[in-house]
């Protein structure tokens, strides 16, 4: 509905999208290229993190280039905040200053989105298939879903041991965590 997209644009303003850097496209050009992309965004509808595979996440990289709601190059951090509010329990809010630095991605790599993206969802997919959080889901206004409670643990990690970031190797072995029947 136009409320609910208007409510996830308003959202994504008062996370400070399109304030610093990061420039929005407007709330009518939001609307119309969500809209333009629906029947792709919708067949993810009932999904959730814990059943994402490789080919999910490359369909979701194409929808995310699709809708395309930051004017600039990087899409990554407004669309998975973007997508995150229409899909919550599917798509985690993917930062610049906690993602980043627990990936151990520089500014710079950070830019290229794509790579970024297919890195970093599968140990998301991973830490929600090796862990039963939906006990957790509901128990405070940050816990919506699994796919949040990953964005809180490396939130919470990044606040404790900010001086020890980056933690991880960034390395092309992301495309190992996947299990068989992925």
């Amino acid at each position: 509905s136009d409320e609910c997209l208007e409510s996830a644009y308003g959202m994504l303003k008062r996370f400070g999208m399109g304030r610093r850097a990061s420039k929005l496209v407007s709330q009518n050009e939001f609307i119309n290229r969500i809209r333009e992309n629906a029947e792709s965004i919708e067949s993810f509808e009932s999904m959730i993190i814990q059943d994402v595979g490789r080919d999910h996440i490359s369909e979701l990289w194409r929808i995310i280039e699709a809708v395309s709601i930051s004017k600039n190059k990087s899409q990554i951090v407004a669309a998975s905040k973007a997508f995150h509010f229409l899909m919550p329990q599917l798509m985690p809010p993917i930062d610049r200053e906690y993602t980043r630095p627990f990936f151990s991605y520089q500014q710079i790599q950070f830019q290229d989105n794509e790579p970024v993206f297919k890195f970093i969802m599968p140990y998301f997919t991973r830490i929600s298939q090796e862990n039963d959080l939906t006990p957790y889901i509901a128990r405070s206004s940050w816990a919506v879903s699994v796919a949040k409670l990953i964005d809180n643990a490396i939130i919470g990690f990044g606040i404790k041991h900010r001086k020890h970031l980056p933690m991880l190797e960034c390395c092309s072995s992301a495309p190992s965590l996947w299990q068989p029947n992925s």
